[in-house]
């Protein structure tokens, strides 16, 4: 009797317990497995929604909080952060969407199908399909058992992600006549001198100045840095230019060459106007890395060669590979092949723009006893009067743009630019377009348009043109102001005035315009582009400064 209620004890026991496990919903998952009855399959797709969202929104510590407690142990939450960041950077990532394809539950473990598309700045889309995500059970919910390989797959310790960029050929820059301004992998020919070897002083000096387009006192300065018997390099030309005067400068100078292939200009043309390559600055870094340009690109920085870098540098070719410590490639990510750069053509003619720029230099030579010395610099500006095209435009002096290129072979390159930077005449300064001056004399053409198309004057309106003008009854603060001409040139009309550019003629007509109708002289500059920007984009300019009434009552008010 005993043993048969024990039995029957045993027997309602087990059928409790059965009938429990029986009744549970969760007791069989998707995949027919026995697991927990705490978290649903649905919860661990959201933890995975939350994760790769939160991924898409750089929200990287909200990543961290995601993944496993053991995973913690092993990754800081900075490491953590960071791994995703040189990611992102690497790839030129600039967003990514995520959709959950499936779902699984083993036991404690949910197993998530998944694809990203990215989208690289540098790339286009990146489809990575077929992804897995595992998660497993902690006291916190569902967490996701994190390694690396849940940025890429195959991305395992050890290994690396890489962008392995191919830089185009940069396009060149041609003047109207297609005649080269900068070449890509041109040639440069070295020439290097010994004082002791020179056999004719003066004609080498002079030989120098006109190859190298320097004055002499600026060439014998850069000479006199080395001493009798020391090989150096005193500059580079072009090829075409030394088949011209190679045998001169061997003869005069004993001159010996290198070659030298480079981002090439033709000798210190047109620097101003054409600018220079160097490498991307500490402030560039983060605009052209998102460019995807790699760390040690050349980039354009001024003039043409920065306002058409887009065109001129063409487009980096790249590809997204996964490599291993031994160097090989496990896996190709996404690939974009490279695009050409672009050559651009300017309204320049570099023979005129050469032979602008020799004038400056012979004048200085020439003047060097007298206001040579004294004058910082000049600038010439010759355009097409029918188009308005710059056939030249020359500030002086200028600057060796090959000099700002890592490759040249300029001993003590950094000194040499920084003493282009601190030199008082100011080299890099382009005076055609930024320099601000008194218009001088060839204002009265100004001042003869807004006086005869007004009527204020007609031409023979007659003023006396003596050698001083006092126009103290005018409201002049000076006792009186000097001609240019020391002569007394008598009564002048209009057209005798402008043809002798007298001085008390002019100044004459400005009191009596600014009397009769104030502001018109500024309004007839303008309208002849004076006082306001020419609208090109290609260099910097700065707008000159033409008084006007509202601007002459501000300065008085301030003072």
């Amino acid at each position: 009797m005993r043993r048969a209620i024990q039995i029957l004890l045993i027997v309602i026991i087990g059928t409790i317990v059965l009938t429990g496990c029986g009744s549970s919903s969760e007791a069989i998952t998707r995949s027919g497995g026995l697991t927990s009855t705490h978290l649903t399959l649905d919860e661990a797709e959201q933890v995975a929604l939350d994760f790769l969202d939160a991924w898409g929104k750089t929200y990287y510590s909200t990543m961290y909080n995601l993944i496993s407690p053991n995973d913690q142990k092993v990754y800081s939450q900075e490491t953590f952060a960071q791994i995703y960041s040189d990611v992102a950077t690497q790839m030129t990532l600039r967003s990514l969407e995520s959709v959950i394809s499936g779902s699984t539950r083993q036991g404690t473990t949910a197993i998530i199908q998944y694809g990203v598309t990215f989208n690289s700045q540098m790339l286009g889309e990146i489809v990575d399909s077929d992804r897995v995500m595992r998660l497993i059970e902690t006291p916190e919910g569902w967490r996701i058992a994190w390694s690396t390989m849940d940025i890429f797959d195959t991305l395992a310790e050890g290994t690396r992600l890489e962008l392995r960029q191919t830089t185009p050929p940069r396009g060149n820059i041609y003047d109207r006549n297609g005649q080269v301004l900068a070449a890509q992998d041109g040639q440069a020919v070295l020439l290097y001198i010994i004082k002791n070897d020179i056999s004719d002083y003066e004609s080498c000096v002079t030989a120098l100045s006109r190859v190298l387009h320097l004055e002499i006192s600026d060439l014998e300065a850069r000479m006199n840095q080395f001493l009798p018997e020391t090989r150096f390099l005193v500059g580079d030309t072009d090829l075409e230019t030394y088949q011209i005067e190679g045998q001169a400068l061997a003869q005069l100078c004993g001159v010996e060459t290198d070659a030298w292939t480079t981002r090439r200009y033709f000798g210190e043309l047109a620097p101003h106007i054409i600018g220079y390559v160097s490498p991307v600055r500490p402030d560039q870094v983060e605009e052209y890395q998102s460019r995807g340009y790699p760390p040690d690109a050349l980039i354009g920085q001024e003039g043409v060669e920065r306002s058409y870098e887009q065109d001129l540098a063409g487009k980096i070719g790249g590809k997204l590979v996964i490599v291993a410590l031994t160097g090989e490639i496990l896996r190709e990510i996404g690939e974009v092949p490279f695009v050409p750069g672009q050559d651009v053509y300017l309204t320049l003619d570099r023979n005129l723009q050469a032979a602008v720029q020799q004038a400056f230099v012979d004048a200085y030579n020439l003047a060097q006893p007298t206001w040579g010395k004294r004058s910082p610099g000049g600038a010439a500006v010759v355009m097409n009067v029918r188009t308005g095209e710059i056939l030249a435009m020359v500030s002086y002096p200028g600057f060796d743009p090959g000099l700002f290129n890592p490759d040249s072979p300029v001993p003590n390159r950094t000194q040499v630019i920084s003493a282009i930077e601190n030199d008082p005449r100011a080299p890099l300064i382009n005076r055609a377009a930024t320099g601000q001056y008194p218009a001088g004399s060839i204002f009265k053409i100004v001042s003869t348009a807004a006086g005869l198309d007004s009527g204020i004057y007609t031409p023979d309106t007659k003023t006396d043109c003596g050698a001083r003008w006092y126009g103290q009854e005018l409201g002049d603060v000076l006792p009186y102001r000097t001609n240019w001409n020391p002569e007394d040139q008598g009564v002048l009309n209009f057209t005798q005035a402008l043809a002798y550019s007298c001085d008390p003629y002019y100044w004459q007509l400005g009191v009596v315009l600014q009397y009769q109708a104030p502001g018109l002289l500024a309004e007839y500059a303008h309208q002849m582009g004076l006082g306001i920007l020419t609208g090109q984009e290609d260099i910097v300019e700065n707008v000159g400064l033409i008084p006007d009434p509202e601007y002459m009552l501000r300065v008085n008010q301030r003072d």
